[in-house]
């Protein structure tokens, strides 16, 4: 890949690299852009998270618990927990918001303070969806679940408009805008088995087929205050294609008033595929990035938690998880191992071991026939790598409430949740640099990250005895299946 290829796509991306904050460095550009695009210009998370209304209620404190339909999710042994065929589904709405605030770019001498920007969107979607048939077979209570969830929601459009004022603030010189647009997702189709080994212990697996698809669009232009010059402008864009096959593998251990809950996903190697073309009116020597077909490594992940039955209506429970990011690798096709993240080599990458932590509680009330709980968690999730110039990393720090109702076969719960993560970091926003040997990675300031998330989950239960359950034990599972 072409040094030209390589610094346009840096800009793109929005990511700098160097050793220090005190004044521009001058460092050799990546090799290879696409882990930067992914994972600073998408602004997406690539903590994979379970799903439905309850267990984000309780901050995601999950693992231990999963005995509804989303247990799969969360860990596939819950499943076997469960004794009438349920479906479910789960909406989700996030609204977002970016803030960059006191960055300073040194492209200019003097260096320029460039003004605040902020921007605020908004996405929405089914986020899972399943059918659930729990049987006996052999003395033994079993279940198997088909469900597809959107592990990975890329969907992304801001544009960020900045000043650069001199640094007395005496004259206004320049202005900068970035427009950033992605639409897309990575999902995973499922299919789980669980089993109820004894009443203490439940086993289970999950076969996932990871389909990923986004599109990318990057816009960039700088122009000077009061010049009848044409701004300087560089756009680009990007198609890509992720497929994989892999395992998760669960257990949950039941005493009397505490439970132990362990998921494992084991690693994987996807074959994912991008092609990108330019757009700009300086005299770069860029042309279409060809398709390119290669090969990604994506970490195993271990999730452990532990509920407690403080009583008949009060349960608390606590997850930890973790994943050793700097094991995401590609080969971008010169057969050397490339971090995802921070496209450094193997052994030097910034990414790094992950450990989430959250912690979430469960109170049931009781009116007439129907079951009233209120929810609340708290939760702790740092991305993947450092930023590479300041070494801080965003982490995500918020906290869930919620409430639902179980009324005969139908329960329906709903959850707020809102994070935020702040942390300083480096731009690059000068496009006159691109097509040089030595890129000035020169801004660098604070970015804040605010996220408003409402999940709506409903699950329908299908009496026992029922021509459906009928239907589906046949179906399913065969004639004669009671023990």
């Amino acid at each position: 890949m072409s040094r030209a290829w390589a610094a346009a796509l840096v800009f793109a991306g929005g990511v700098v690299a160097g050793q220090g904050a005190e004044a521009p460095q001058v460092v050799q550009e990546p090799r290879v852009p696409f882990g930067v695009i992914i994972a600073e210009q998408a602004r997406a998370s690539f903590t994979l998270r379970g799903a439905g209304a309850r267990a984000a209620g309780m901050g995601g404190a999950f693992t231990a618990v999963a005995d509804d339909a989303t247990a799969a999710s969360f860990n596939p042994a819950g499943l076997a927990q469960l004794r009438l065929p349920e479906i479910s589904v789960v909406y989700s709405n996030q609204q977002l918001e970016d803030r960059y605030t006191g960055f300073i770019s040194f492209g200019e001498t003097p260096p320029l303070r460039l003004t605040d920007s902020s921007d605020t969107f908004s996405r929405d979607g089914l986020n899972f969806v399943s059918a659930t048939l729990p049987f006996r077979m052999a003395g033994k209570h079993w279940a198997v679940q088909l469900s597809e969830q959107r592990m990975v929601n890329f969907d992304y459009d801001a544009v960020f408009t900045f000043f650069g004022d001199q640094a007395d603030g005496s004259a206004r010189l320049a202005s900068i805008v970035q427009s950033s647009q992605q639409s897309g997702s990575i999902k995973a189709r499922t299919v789980s088995l669980a089993l109820e080994v004894t009443d203490r212990t439940l086993l289970g697996v999950a076969y996932n087929s990871w389909d990923g698809q986004w599109d990318f669009t990057s816009y960039n232009a700088r122009s000077l205050i009061d010049s009848p010059d044409e701004p300087i402008f560089f756009g680009y864009t990007q198609a890509s294609r992720l497929r994989a096959q892999n395992l998760d593998l669960g257990l949950l251990l039941r005493y009397t008033h505490f439970r132990v809950g362990v998921r494992y996903r084991r690693s994987f190697e996807a074959s994912y595929s991008f092609s990108g073309d330019t757009v700009s009116n300086l005299p770069l020597s860029i042309t279409s990035l060809p398709p390119i077909d290669t090969r990604l490594h994506w970490p195993s992940s271990l999730n452990i938690g532990v509920s407690l039955q403080l009583s008949d209506r009060w349960l608390m429970a606590l997850d930890w998880g973790r994943t050793d990011w700097k094991e995401m690798t590609f080969d971008p096709g010169d057969k050397v191992q490339t971090g995802f993240f921070d496209l450094l080599r193997v052994g030097e990458t910034t990414a790094g071991v992950s450990s989430d932590w959250r912690i979430g509680s469960e109170y049931l009330f009781f009116v007439g026939d129907a079951v009233v709980p209120v929810r609340a968690g708290v939760f702790r999730e740092p991305r993947p790598s450092r930023d590479l110039v300041t070494r801080e990393r965003l982490v995500r720090r918020g906290f869930s409430v919620g409430a639902g109702i179980k009324w005969k076969t139908i329960a329906a719960d709903l959850t707020v949740s809102r994070t935020r993560a702040s942390a300083e970091v480096s731009r690059f926003f000068m496009p006159s640099n691109l097509d040089t040997e030595n890129l000035f990675f020169n801004s660098f300031g604070n970015l804040e990250k605010a996220e408003t998330t409402v999940i709506a989950s409903l699950i329908l239960q299908i009496p026992e005895g029922s021509r459906l359950s009928r239907v589906l034990g046949r179906v399913f599972v065969g004639p004669g299946n009671d023990d």
